[in-house]
């Protein structure tokens, strides 16, 4: 059976989703694996998700999603404002 992984990433403030990302990627574990930016200028983290996936040779999806947070995201399930595609 294969994983399925959407990794959903506010990467570039911290250096935890750079290392998650490249441990993910390294591993290999998943199949399908995408990643989504949010928070603040989500093309530019965008930009910075896609720059780690060519340094070490994978070639996820990546698209910019939301740059403000919902005060009550577990009830929202509209995710047509997810149209940028990044690489």
């Amino acid at each position: 059976m294969r994983n399925h992984l959407i990794i959903d990433t506010d990467i570039g403030t911290d250096v935890d989703d750079a290392l998650a990302l490249t441990q993910i990627i390294g591993s290999r574990p998943f199949y399908g694996t995408s990643v989504t930016t949010v928070y603040g200028d989500v093309e530019m983290r965008a930009q910075i998700a896609s720059n780690y996936c060519r340094l070490m040779g994978s070639k996820l999806e990546i698209y910019a999603g939301e740059s403000k947070t919902t005060r009550y995201c577990r009830y929202r399930t509209n995710t047509s404002n997810i149209t940028t595609k990044i690489g």
